[in-house]
């Protein structure tokens, strides 16, 4: 994923970072948005502001079946509001609405009226309490039950208890208030969350005790004196909100709780931890989903609660009453007990349609063979239906199912028949041979070989897996493809530019089998030659051996630099466009760093960096400067300023001299130019080289985002397994000049 330098609001505290560093926010296990119900969405959620705690509590209102079911029903709402622009439950209509049918495009939905709403209404809060999302949930809600009871059937706020939101929300207690001035009386009183000062390991024995506790307090009814308050009755509402400052050590997150008779499942959670607040949500599908911003991805319900930050954390749990099926019968009486009669007939048997009962009689088994014979039928005899006669009852109804197991001539259609296996086109094993072998992979069967044990060969890739079990993270899985055809995929995709659903046939595999190998593979390949950085960055010492003649006029030249240009799509977000819009290409790029030793090999790569910066910005930002040591020399282009930044490093800076005001260069200034060029030309051809693998041709996919960087990454350095492009020609006099 590129860098957001101006929107700040889509990527809160993370500032200036590579394509590498954010790419956990596109491809963080996978990128999910599903659309299970009417009234269900997973979508990512943008504001015009810094809001992460605003987001938070809205997905977990999004989230909340009961609240969007009791909208849709709303239509007087609808009819009668007054205050379209500012009224809470209409903006909420307004998202939800956009994001069931911008689930399947964009994936995104704006939501900024809602942190423009929560600023207005959390003017006299605290700046500590202004960020907290359970504050935030908790005002919403407020708000949002007072716009239902101040109009319609609910006129005056007196009628709250009698709202559909207290059935939803709203745990009532009613207790039994002893006071001195008042005397005894019960109060029924409404608490839309419960608080528990820490989370234990008991969930349920936490809330079962605060709701029987017996505290002194305030007087509900005077507000003055102390009472003595008791609990006589809980009336727990559909969905169930809790809320703790912090969680003990031995906090568990539980998928079902039970509380006074009554079984809740686990609707969501919202996480107020350091890295900024999110929502994590059971969604209908059966998968945990988190939500942070504009951000989707599935987490293993596992590993959600072994989390740390579930313990460290603030959290505000949604639990939903658990529905109980029990089908009402009516009261039956069996007649036989009471007639003589039928109790002398043959019993009978009841047969079940719906959620009534009806009397039928058995059939008459005199008229049927205890062996039926099934039709014979021969090759002259067409099949005209799966149920022939020896299967039907007199009147014509079948008695049994057709038997297509042993019966042949009703299996000539079979329902639902084995699915072909792909054939496996190719393989290293067949291809190795080849004259041709380099052409479509860009290495030598020698070079490929010598690739495959620096990754760790056989012992290393058949271990490797999308998806590792908790259990067993180091067993090898079970495939059809070795693990040089893996290797082999991979070159055959970024050499020739196959897409996924062509490798997938030629290896005989699913398309989306085939794209988890290439990145897994990827990443593999990239995190060895990552591991490597340092020893390949060359120190001038090391350089100097067999030094070719055209660099010999750079004594201590180190690397030499130039920017290499991607051309991408274009975002559909105005700021992401911009961002990554290049006056000089005119079109939306990344931009990556290239850096050649002075005998042409690649010793430096980038991470891509938006196409709005300058060359300067991308030197600084790749690190580069940090690797180089005093009395280093680099040579760039004219455009690269690194003046200062080299000379406080104690390097020496190589580039063509400036023109300035005057009108020609001095000879020395000449002959120094030409030197540079001569020299800057090889660092061109990597760029070339790099660019020929025809994964980079064209256009570059946005939904390839967070491997972008990787890719070029290995791609670069797979050019030091070609021969040495520099070469020290001689030239020799013709003998017609002499």
């Amino acid at each position: 994923m590129y860098v957001r330098r101006e929107c700040n609001y889509l990527q809160p505290e993370l500032g200036d970072k590579t394509i590498s560093d954010l790419a956990h926010l596109t491809l963080s296990g996978d990128v999910v948005m599903s659309r299970i119900k009417y009234n269900h969405c997973d979508c990512g959620l943008v504001m015009d502001t810094v809001s992460p705690h605003v987001s938070a509590a809205l997905q977990a209102l999004l989230h909340v079946p009961n609240l969007r079911d009791f909208f849709d029903k709303d239509v007087e709402h609808k009819k009668v509001c007054k205050s379209l622009l500012n009224c809470l439950v209409c903006a909420f209509n307004r998202v939800t609405e956009s994001a069931l049918n911008k689930v399947s495009t964009v994936g995104v939905v704006d939501a900024s009226f809602f942190a423009r709403k929560w600023k207005s209404l959390s003017i006299s809060l605290s700046e500590e309490r202004k960020k907290d999302p359970h504050q935030v949930l908790y005002l919403f809600l407020t708000r949002i039950r007072y716009e239902v009871v101040t109009r319609g059937e609910w006129s005056s706020l007196n009628d709250f208890m009698k709202s559909p939101l207290t059935n939803i929300f709203y745990t009532i207690i009613s207790k039994d208030v002893s006071c001195t001035a008042c005397g005894n009386f019960t109060k029924d009183m409404p608490y839309l969350t419960l608080s528990i000062d820490s989370f234990s390991a008991d969930l349920s024995a936490d809330l079962s005790s605060i709701l029987s506790q017996k505290p002194i307090d305030t007087c509900p009814f005077c507000h003055i004196l102390q009472a003595e308050l008791k609990t006589s009755s809980v009336t727990l509402p559909k969905v169930l909100i809790i809320h703790s400052e912090k969680s003990s050590p031995n906090f568990k997150w539980r998928g079902e709780v039970n509380i006074l008779g009554d079984s809740f499942e686990f609707l969501g959670c919202i996480v107020d931890a350091e890295g900024g607040p999110f929502y994590a949500s059971m969604c209908p599908d059966g998968k945990l989903r988190t939500f942070k911003d504009f951000e989707v991805s599935t987490i293993r319900p596992g590993k959600f609660a072994l989390s740390e930050y579930l313990v460290l954390a603030k959290l505000t749990l949604l639990y939903t009453k658990k529905e109980v099926n029990v089908r009402q019968l009516k009261p039956h009486t069996n007649p036989r007990r009471h007639d003589p009669q039928l109790a002398s007939q043959p019993a009978e048997r009841t047969q079940r349609r719906g959620n009534e009962f009806k009397i039928i009689g058995f059939p008459n088994l005199d008229m049927v063979d205890p062996e039926p014979m099934r039709k014979q039928m021969s090759t002259q005899t067409p099949v005209k239906s799966h149920c022939d006669a020896s299967t039907q009852t007199g009147e014509g109804k079948p008695l049994r199912k057709p038997d297509r197991k042993h019966d042949p001539q009703l299996n000539l259609h079979p329902i639902c028949g084995p699915t072909p296996k792909k054939k496996q086109m190719i393989s290293f094993d067949s291809c190795k041979t080849d004259p041709r072998f380099k052409f479509f992979t860009g290495l030598s069967v020698e070079d490929f070989d010598a690739l495959f044990n620096l990754i760790g060969g056989d012992d290393v890739i058949r271990h490797l897996k999308m998806k590792y079990s908790e259990t067993t993270p180091t067993k090898a899985i079970q495939t059809v493809l070795s693990s040089k055809d893996r290797l082999f995929m991979l070159l055959l995709r970024l050499r020739r530019g196959y897409p996924g659903e062509e490798i997938a046939f030629l290896f005989g595999i699913e398309s989306s089998y085939a794209l988890e190998i290439c990145y897994v593979m990827t990443q593999l390949i990239y995190l060895t030659f990552k591991s490597m950085e340092k020893t390949m960055f060359q120190s001038v010492a090391s350089q100097k051996k067999n030094t070719p003649k055209v660099m010999r006029p750079f004594k201590n030249l180190r690397v030499i630099l130039d920017g290499m240009s991607l051309y991408t799509q274009t975002p559909s977000n105005f700021e992401q466009q911009g961002n990554t819009y290049s006056p000089y290409k005119g079109r939306n790029v990344f931009l990556f760093a290239i850096g050649i030793s002075r005998h042409g090999a690649t010793i430096f790569c980038s991470d891509g960096f938006e196409g709005s910066m300058s060359d300067k910005e991308t030197i600084i930002q790749s690190g580069l400067i940090d690797m180089l040591e005093k009395g280093d020399g680099v040579m760039t282009d004219r455009g690269y300023e690194l003046t200062a930044e080299l000379q406080a490093k104690g390097c020496h800076f190589y580039k063509p001299p400036s023109l300035g005001n005057r009108k020609a260069f001095t000879p020395e200034e000449e002959t120094l130019t030409k030197a540079i060029a001569a020299a800057r030309i090889y660092v061109e051809h990597a760029i070339a080289d790099i660019k020929d693998w025809k994964i980079l041709d064209g256009t570059l996919p946005l939904n390839m985002i967070a491997q972008w960087s990787n890719i070029v990454y290995i791609l670069a350095f797979f050019r030091n397994f070609n021969s040495n492009r520099i070469k020290n020609k001689k030239f020799t006099r013709k003998a017609s000049d002499e």
